[in-house]
Parts: C-alpha cells; sequence; structure tokens
C-alpha cells in the first residue's frame, strides 16, 4: 500500500503557515478567484480586517503558499 504521507512533486511545493503583514493582497485575490464578490463576512473582502485579523494574538490565520509560484493558494482562519 502507498503511503499517503509520502513526499510527492505536489506536498513538497507547499508550506502551511501563519499569515504575516503584507499577505493580505494576495489573500483579497484568492478569495476573490474563488467567491467573486460573495463572500459573506468582511476578513474575505475587507483588507483592514484582514491585517487586524493576521496581528491579532486572538486569530490564527494559516496559509497554503505554493512555494513554487511564491502564491497564497489557500487559506482558513481559526
Amino acid at each position: 500500500m502507498k503511503d499517503p504521507l509520502a513526499p510527492n512533486a505536489f506536498r513538497k511545493n507547499i508550506a502551511i503557515e501563519p499569515a504575516i503583514s503584507g499577505d493580505e493582497e494576495q489573500l483579497l485575490g484568492l478569495y476573490s478567484l474563488v467567491y467573486e464578490k460573495h463572500y459573506p463576512i468582511a476578513l474575505g473582502t475587507d483588507p483592514a480586517i484582514m491585517s487586524a485579523l493576521i496581528k491579532s494574538e486572538n486569530c490564527l490565520w494559516l496559509v497554503a503558499r505554493d512555494l513554487s509560484a511564491g502564491r497564497i493558494v489557500a487559506s482558513t482562519v481559526f
């Protein structure tokens, strides 16, 4: 049986890490691409709210970065 956690070309180019200040533009682009203008809460559409949440100690915003392309390809907020 193939090990599902074995390295592969896709997985080795993706890093899961906390969002940082400066990620807001890419996050806005990602949310716009996926949801168009229909994301129901401001954290996906308002760069000031994104920035505040990224800097907040009460929030964890994780992003998946495609290291080969240098872009954010997914995100989640806790």
